[in-house]
């Protein structure tokens, strides 16, 4: 397995040192960069490959749990909505990228939606990162100190039908 080291200052440049093998067959090469932002994103790319399950794939996982306990498909797009929703910029790194990171991830999803809409997406991403930390994917659940914003909606202020009303709307 190899491992990277850096990004390193060389010269007016940056580089990234790729390390394979040990003893006589250990093997260095490196690949330089005109920025730091590139060789940063070289490595955050390479270490990203060799590190881990992806939260993509933790999501597919937890996804696959859920399918297998009965729940209803569109309970199921529901979850995954979410949880895309949520880790949209994370999907194809290594599950240990979203560590404290959880109000960081939470507050990109308040703009624009209800508090009922990204509370529940919040409650999706705890219920899944609490089930990747029994899996011991995760040290710690990222969601569990994160303090929701606004308040649910637990019903219309208007007249609510009888069941005797119901019943003869119904018919």
């Amino acid at each position: 397995m190899a491992s990277v080291h850096g990004p390193y200052k060389h010269g007016k440049r940056w580089r990234v040192h790729f390390v394979s093998g040990s003893g006589r067959d250990r093997k260095t090469t490196y690949e330089v960069f005109a920025t730091r932002a590139d060789a940063q994103k070289c490595y955050d790319d390479s270490t990203d490959e060799a590190q881990g399950i992806t939260v993509s794939a933790a999501i597919e996982a937890y996804l696959g749990v859920k399918r297998a306990q009965g729940r209803a498909p569109l309970t199921l797009v529901a979850y995954e909505g979410r949880l895309n929703t949520l880790l949209e910029h994370y999907l194809h790194r290594p599950i240990r990228s979203i560590l404290k990171r959880g109000a960081e991830l939470y507050a990109a999803v308040l703009d624009g939606r209800s508090a009922d809409g990204h509370q529940n997406i919040l409650t999706a991403g705890r219920l899944w990162a609490k089930w990747c930390v029994r899996q011991k994917w995760l040290k710690a659940n990222p969601f569990a100190d994160v303090d929701p914003v606004g308040q649910r909606v637990h019903g219309a202020d208007k007249e609510r039908l009888t069941v005797d009303e119901s019943r003869k709307l119904e018919a």
